[in-house]
């Protein structure tokens, strides 16, 4: 597997785990009767779709980019 292919399934695996942990919040603020816990669990939410979006963006420009070397070209001896 090459380096972009790894790169996008660890990204698909973040973005599960913020798919859960954003499940998670929105199941605690629905749980809870306190209004400030609602609001926190709430915003913690938030946070998580806007993790979540970061992550897709990246795994949209990855998935269009071409494979490119990620270390300096070996120099050529005859050069």
């Amino acid at each position: 597997m090459n380096t972009k292919e790894e790169l996008l399934e660890h990204l698909r695996e973040i973005l599960k785990a913020e798919g859960r942990a954003l499940g998670m919040y929105v199941e605690l603020a629905r749980s809870v009767s306190s209004a400030q816990l609602k609001a926190f669990f709430t915003d913690l939410s938030k946070e998580e779709e806007h993790h979540a979006k970061i992550v897709r963006e990246m795994i949209a420009l990855l998935e269009g980019s071409a494979q490119e070397p990620w270390h300096e070209p070996v120099p050529d001896p005859s050069e």
